[in-house]
């Protein structure tokens, strides 16, 4: 699973203060573990009730990318730290405590249907193993009927 720290701020006092800003690299990390959430809720869709995993496998591909894209963010996220989310500076103190707890609840959400798709797909693969099991105790009567040439049947059409 993907992990983001948003980089330290120079001097995360000055959130406080009014004049640092959001960073752009940590509101790009939140919009994209908002999508990447989507992802994953559409993937437990894919996979409740008729699983479609043609669908489900389109969207681990999405997952994946925009998982890279996250970590590329995080990794290079000290380099943009400074880059301003907008003009704007903020007098907000709590900006900082809000964004971080925002941006925790977003992987933590992300995380709590990570583990849905993992008890599905769990299930699934129980399902399966259990059908494949019943599956292949039929299969010698099938293939002893393949083995033995086809009775002759006779049909009466006197009466």
């Amino acid at each position: 699973m993907i992990g983001y720290t948003p980089p330290p701020h120079e001097n995360m006092h000055s959130w406080a203060s009014g004049t640092a800003r959001v960073p752009a690299a940590a509101q790009r990390a939140l919009d994209g573990f908002e999508r990447y959430g989507r992802i994953l809720a559409s993937q437990l869709d894919a996979i409740s009730d008729v699983p479609d995993l043609e669908t489900f496998s389109r969207l681990a591909k999405e997952g994946d990318a925009l998982a890279r894209e996250l970590d590329d963010l995080a990794a290079g996220g000290a380099r943009d730290r400074t880059t301003p989310h907008s003009t704007a500076a903020t007098s907000d103190a709590s900006l900082a405590t809000s964004f971080q707890d925002s941006l925790r609840r977003r992987i933590e959400e992300c995380l709590v249907t990570d583990g849905r798709i993992r008890e599905r797909l769990r299930a699934l693969r129980d399902h399966a193993a259990g059908a494949m099991a019943t599956f292949d105790q039929r299969r010698p009567g099938l293939d002893r009927y393949a083995e033995e040439p086809a009775p002759r049947l006779r049909v009466d059409l006197r009466s």
